[in-house]
């Protein structure tokens, strides 16, 4: 990978990014009245929309460890995420502050785990747009992350429909049995596509070694 690489992709990125963001948080009120949610359900959906933004500022510091093949180095932000979440979420809602301990431990778990990412793999920050690398990363990237999008409309959007008709607590349920019954998929698949897809692309050219 070159810098422009890099760039092209951080500056795509963030652009399609923010602009998710802005629409977000626009239509946030909107939204909060459609589904009947509390002021601390609407801050937490900001907050959500928020973290959209942080959380697009990780991925190259992770593509970079993903490409080396250095998951014992990727999963330690995650780790120090996932401790700061859970002690400060069960804290602030023992401390009595309901739906918004999840703002809250969302928002700084998220925050303070950016800088390990930059530590463990440095990146200077830089914008630019090379329409050759733009091209590229377009061609192999749409197809690529289709699936993903398909999945949001087909898994996701499902949802928003649900609400309406069995309420926020049904969806907690439907969300909760969904996420038993496609644990041991996720977690074989995820797992495995995870390791193959850098270790595959690096040895791509090998074809004797890829076999």
């Amino acid at each position: 990978l070159e810098d422009i690489d890099l760039q092209t992709t951080f500056t795509l990125q963030e652009l399609l990014v923010s602009i998710i963001v802005i629409i977000g948080l626009y239509f946030s009120k909107a939204l909060a009245s459609y589904f009947h949610l509390s002021i601390d359900g609407l801050w937490l959906f900001r907050t959500l929309i928020f973290l959209l933004f942080i959380s697009s500022l990780k991925t190259i510091p992770s593509i970079l460890m993903e490409r080396k093949i250095q998951f014992e180095k990727q999963i330690l932000p995650q780790i120090v995420e996932s401790l700061i979440f859970n002690i400060l979420v069960v804290f602030l809602a023992l401390k009595g502050l309901g739906v918004a301990s999840f703002s809250w431990a969302f928002l700084v778990s998220a925050v303070a785990s950016l800088p390990i990412y930059y530590y463990l793999a440095p990146w200077k920050i830089g914008f630019k747009i090379d329409k050759t690398v733009v091209k590229k990363i377009l061609t192999f990237g749409t197809p690529y992350q289709l699936k993903s999008i398909l999945g949001v409309f087909k898994d996701d959007f499902i949802k928003l429909y649900a609400t309406k008709t069995i309420g926020l607590e049904g969806v907690g349920f439907l969300e909760w049995g969904q996420r038993w019954a496609f644990s041991p998929f996720r977690f074989i698949v995820d797992s495995v596509t995870k390791v193959t897809f850098p270790a595959f692309a690096r040895i791509q050219e090998e074809k004797e070694v890829l076999r």
